[in-house]
């Protein structure tokens, strides 16, 4: 599952594969899914890791492509449009790039990246304006 850390402790975790035996193909894909779905096939993915660099969750893309596709299905039982604007909180972890894949190519959703700093940021900003606009 996406969402939740492999059952291993840190020090058994194996990063996925720098290289396989897939062929690299570069930007002939139809789609992002379809890119995804190639990369499932082999045994790369993605490592995350935690501030002191120690290998936290790997993710293959098979696990990916799996979840993503499982997500995509939940995002049309709900009613998700082809089409429809989704917004994504951006944090790094296994489960934004699931929910990323999933809206991006799955079900061909314009998805919105929203940096929870930027939002702060905003918020911030509009409240100190607020503030040393009002009167006494």
């Amino acid at each position: 599952m996406a969402d939740t850390p492999q059952a291993a402790s840190a020090s058994t975790l194996k990063p996925t594969a720098t290289s396989d035996a897939l062929p690299q193909r570069r930007s002939n894909f139809a789609t992002l899914g379809d890119a995804l779905d190639y990369a499932a096939q082999g045994q790369k993915g993605f490592n995350f890791h935690d501030a002191r660099a120690d290998l936290v969750r790997a993710y293959p893309f098979s696990e990916l492509a799996a979840d993503a596709h499982r997500h995509a299905a939940h995002f049309i039982a709900e009613g998700v449009q082809p089409g429809d604007r989704i917004a994504l909180i951006a944090e790094t972890g296994a489960g934004f790039a699931a929910a990323f894949f999933a809206v991006g190519l799955a079900i061909a959703g314009i998805f919105v990246v929203v940096f929870l700093t930027a939002v702060f940021s905003r918020a911030f900003l509009f409240a100190s304006n607020a503030l040393s606009t009002a009167s006494p």
